[in-house]
């Protein structure tokens, strides 16, 4: 009886916080973990990730370190005259000690070659990229880094291969490619990102009505390169569904009716298998030109469709956020809240999860959980290091239980902690030196889990 009351509370709740943000809704963006997957933190609020996140990453234009060749193709077509090929070497050191006494730890080296085509008659490009994760340290009874394939194996596998057509402010993307929605993005946090097999169309409208900037995407999902393998598989499997080859169809949209308030939802479909359906917004407010203020709010409905495949019976569930930011001088502290319903956890297969509450071990987003974080982030520019940054992170999440039995499970506090040195000029633009810990701690076991890593990437523009 106590469970049924409690689930018709969070029921409510849920309600009340839908109509709540669709009143007052800023912009979807991405998770605390799944912002700094790729890129250190912002310097205000006003550079916080886009709505919906970024469809399609566009690499910042940069020198090349071949200048000849760049010189003898400036004469020819657009197609060669602008073609792009940039090196990415990446070494990755990770460590985790589990609360058990368990260990997880690798160190690789590898990267990525990614090879774009300018466009031929502004309509036609093409490219492709070739990722590669080799070990150079790792025991075999020490596996589970994700860096490398089970048994610590390499792996070399050409992630994507597409081509491109694009008319005005409208483009169509074909085969393999990757993107950055909440929860089917790259999740580029070990030696290589996930990768999709695609058909997918993006674009924008500058000045509709009412609704200001309208972005949409949409298409079709076949399969999914998971970021530690190298082969494809259905999205069905990739959820959980063994010997199903069922893909995905995708659809969202955002709006900015003004400079400073956005609003977006999208909508993820695997047929016999899963429905994830996810909306955000964000609104800055400049209090002055020294404070700035930053409101999210973001809410997720999961549920099983068709045959129910996934858990062998139906099931829906959603989760709950919402943050309060304020930058000053180049810091931004930031408070999180998340709630999630009593019946199912939240799943992310495809990607990360775009959660607030999201960390480097845990997600926080387990049937019946409540979690709360804080979090400070600090770029040193003031003090005349403009390459160097950090973030902190600390989170506790309590009254989580089991979805199937409902057995209460212990709680968990996270604190995470992340220093970039990214030099942004000089011969060494493009270096990127991370170095990033955390400390997990699970109600009533004796041990915390510990995470250590060390990443260095160079962008290296070779043409």
């Amino acid at each position: 009886m106590r469970a049924t009351v409690g689930a018709g509370r969070r029921r409510v709740g849920a309600v009340l916080f839908a109509l709540i943000t669709t009143a007052f809704r800023p912009s979807p963006s991405f998770a605390v973990e799944a912002e700094h997957d790729h890129k250190p933190a912002p310097k205000t609020v006003e550079e916080a990730a886009k709505p919906l996140g970024d469809i399609y990453e566009e690499e910042p234009e940069r020198a090349s370190i071949i200048p000849r060749v760049r010189d003898i193709l400036r004469g020819t077509t657009p197609f060669l005259r602008d073609t792009e090929l940039v090196a990415k070497p990446r070494s990755f050191f990770f460590s985790r000690r589990n609360d058990d006494g368990t260990r997880a730890e690798a160190w690789a080296l590898g990267g990525a070659f990614k090879y774009k085509s300018g466009f031929w008659k502004d309509f036609f490009g093409v490219g492709a990229t070739l990722y590669t994760s080799q070990r150079l340290v790792g025991k075999k009874r020490n596996d589970g880094s994700l860096l490398l394939q089970p048994r610590q194996r390499g792996y070399t596998v050409v992630g994507e291969a597409y081509a491109t057509l694009r008319y005005d402010e409208h483009r169509a993307a074909l085969y393999r490619q990757s993107f950055d929605l909440p929860y089917v993005n790259r999740q580029d946090s070990r030696m290589t990102p996930n990768t999709f097999e695609a058909y997918m169309a993006n674009g924008q409208f500058g000045d509709v009505p009412v609704l200001g900037r309208l972005e949409y995407v949409g298409g079709y999902i076949a399969r999914m390169k998971p970021r530690d393998r190298d082969d494809f598989s259905s999205m069905s499997k990739v959820a959980g569904v063994d010997g199903s080859s069922e893909g995905m169809v995708v659809a969202g949209a955002r709006i900015q009716p003004t400079e400073r308030f956005t609003i977006g939802a999208v909508d993820y479909h695997v047929e016999d298998t899963i429905n994830i359906a996810y909306g955000a917004s964000q609104l800055t407010v400049p209090l002055n030109d020294r404070i700035s203020l930053l409101f999210g709010s973001q809410f997720t409905y999961q549920t099983s469709v068709g045959d129910d495949l996934l858990t062998g019976s139906s099931f829906d569930t959603w989760v709950a956020g919402a943050r309060v930011a304020a930058s000053y001088r180049n810091a931004i502290l930031t408070v999180a809240f998340s709630t999630t319903d009593d019946e199912q956890r939240i799943r992310n297969p495809f990607g990360s999860y775009p959660g607030y509450l999201s960390l480097m071990q845990r997600n926080f987003n387990r049937a019946g959980e409540d979690a709360w974080l804080v979090g400070l982030s600090y770029h040193f520019e003031r003090i005349g290091l403009p390459d160097l940054s950090a973030f902190t992170s600390y989170t506790e999440g309590y009254d989580a239980r089991d979805g199937d039995s409902g057995e209460s499970l212990p709680d968990h506090r996270e604190f995470d902690f992340t220093l970039d040195y990214r030099i942004g000029k000089g011969r060494l633009d493009g270096l990127w030196i991370r170095v990033r810990l955390s400390v997990l701690d699970v109600e009533g076991r004796s041990r915390t889990s510990n995470d250590g890593r060390l990443i260095v990437n160079y962008d290296l523009p070779l043409l």
